[in-house]
This record gives structure tokens, C-alpha cells and sequence, in this order.
């Protein structure tokens, strides 16, 4: 089987599995290697979190759709879990999910190989940059006005992650 016949086909299944399901979405899928086999690995989202029913019913079509299937058939083995806090929130959908939250943010600096981090609460994506309230704790952005809400344009963000608060 073709490199990208083998990853069109699963791609194709795990579409059909969470064709039933309004309020869950793939986060990101890591495929093997190669058609020879391996683990696939499904980081689903779902706006009031992952339970572990909802990885095992996926689980559960997706096995039977590779059973019925004999280009996968006995080839892969199927993990569908939920991303975690700590996983990179790399895409613009990702920062989407997260309006709300406290992120730490990796920005690209004015030399391309320096970086800095930002903090805040997001409260909006725009069409080409976030918006950010600065931290409780004060700090975090730069702002012409300390305590104000200040721009990262999303070109700069080379990653984010959710702080977590307790």
C-alpha cells in the first residue's frame, strides 16, 4: 500500500467515527511511521472535557472499522485519549478552545533565533494576533500602558501552553 494511500485511509476512518459525535474533535493524530504497523495515537477535544467513555466508544468504531478493513486489518493498534493540559497549543484553533485561560507564551524575539515568554489571560483570537489580559500577578506583556490588555501577533507565537491554576 502507498505512504499516502495507508494514511488517506485512517484519515478516512477516524472522520466516519466521530461522525456521530457533535461536540468532539481531533486535537491531532500521530500515525507510524510506515504501513507496516504500529501505534495511532487520537487526542480528541470536547468543550466540556474528555471522559474516558468517550475515548473507549471512539476506540471501540475505530476497531471495528479496521477489522472490516483488510489493508488495516491486525496492523495498527488504536489510542484515543484526551490531549492533557500540558500538550502545545500550536494552531489557531488551539488558541481558540482557550479564550479564558492563564498561557504562557513562546514569542519569536527580534533576532529569529532569541524567544521570550509572555504571560496572560486570553480573552480573544483575532483576525492576526491575540489579546491578552495581563496576569493577576501582574506582568506577563508588553504594554504601552502598564495593567491593559496588550496584542501578540499569532506569526510570532511559536507555542502556548495552558498555565494551570490552583
Amino acid at each position: 500500500m502507498e505512504t499516502g494511500d495507508w494514511k488517506a485511509r485512517i484519515e478516512e476512518h477516524i472522520a466516519r467515527a466521530l461522525e456521530l459525535e457533535d461536540d468532539i474533535e481531533v486535537v491531532e493524530t500521530v500515525l507510524p511511521g510506515s504501513s507496516a504497523g504500529g501505534r495511532i495515537a487520537i487526542y480528541i477535544y470536547r468543550p466540556e472535557g474528555v471522559r474516558v467513555e468517550d475515548c473507549a466508544r471512539i476506540n471501540r468504531r475505530l476497531s471495528r472499522d479496521f477489522e472490516h478493513d483488510p489493508e488495516l486489518l491486525g496492523r495498527f493498534s488504536i489510542e484515543v485519549s484526551s490531549p492533557g493540559l500540558d500538550r502545545p497549543l500550536t494552531t489557531r484553533r488551539d488558541f481558540e478552545r482557550s479564550v479564558g485561560e492563564l498561557l504562557s507564551l513562546e514569542i519569536r524575539g527580534e533576532d529569529e533565533h532569541k524567544t521570550e515568554t509572555r504571560r496572560g489571560i486570553l480573552t480573544d483570537v483575532r483576525d492576526d494576533h491575540l489579546l491578552l489580559d495581563p496576569p493577576p500577578e501582574g506582568g506577563g506583556g508588553r504594554s504601552d500602558e502598564p495593567g491593559k490588555p496588550f496584542r501578540i501577533p499569532l506569526e510570532t507565537v511559536r507555542e502556548g501552553t495552558i498555565e494551570v491554576v490552583l
